[in-house]
């Protein structure tokens, strides 16, 4: 047992050692986010002109559903799937600050008024497992630039769920339900106004499931942005 625990630490001190050297030879802001390509510090978001120009921004579009107002900074799409990946699977953390700053950006040319960001929450041992979960570290970074208080455990995820990619709208929404409650700080929600922040909504199923179990904390209004979505 004490060779696989000291296994265990040595490869994740390798891991983080190895993360380190890499960024040292590429360095952020050297290199566009989404193509590799190099860049100076002059260009927006640290993305390469040509990437900028393919991805699909929506920063002018509002959307109503179930009684909520929704906004996206991109639709869903190759290079904003690249973005995104890099942060989720890649596991590139300084990736949040560039989608951080996207999303506070989007947020301040529209015209939402709120208190509170609160972030998707992952299920433990994947956030574990991964290291981090994505959407509070993108929440972060956009409060950071907002202004803003970031509430991490307002939601908890309490069941496992299987990925949602290939999966049909009627599908998710079976997969998803029941899959959040509220948090230890929960109660901080009461009579605040909730922006409530995902990474990625394809049919909104998650994000109608958080909203659900948001309302029971008797929130005065709820809000919802995503970086990429589908639908909005």
């Amino acid at each position: 047992m004490f060779n696989c625990i000291g296994g265990t630490k040595f490869r994740k001190l390798a891991a983080s050692g190895l993360k380190v050297i890499l960024d040292l030879i590429y360095p952020p802001g050297l290199y566009c986010m989404i193509c590799g390509n190099l860049i100076d510090s002059s260009r927006p978001y640290e993305l390469c002109d040509f990437c900028r120009e393919h991805v699909n921004w929506r920063f002018n579009e509002d959307t109503l559903i179930k009684g909520v107002r929704c906004i996206s900074c991109c639709g869903y799409g190759m290079y904003e799937r690249r973005l995104i990946f890099r942060l989720k699977y890649n596991r590139k953390e300084y990736t949040a600050g560039v989608i951080g700053e996207i999303v506070a950006d989007r947020i301040k040319v529209s015209d939402f008024e709120f208190d509170i960001i609160v972030p998707v929450p992952m299920e433990k041992t994947k956030e574990k497992r991964r290291g981090f979960n994505h959407a509070y570290l993108i929440a972060k970074e956009a409060g950071r630039h907002l202004e803003k208080p970031v509430l991490k455990d307002g939601l908890v995820r309490i069941k496992k769920t299987k990925a949602m990619r290939g999966l049909g709208p009627y599908e998710r929404k079976a997969n998803i339900a029941g899959a959040f409650a509220l948090g230890r700080n929960a109660q901080i929600i009461r009579g605040k106004r909730v922006l409530l922040l995902d990474d990625i909504s394809t049919t909104f199923a998650t994000g109608e499931e958080c909203i659900k179990v948001l309302r029971s904390a008797n929130p005065k209004e709820i809000c919802f942005v995503a970086f990429a979505a589908r639908n909005f």
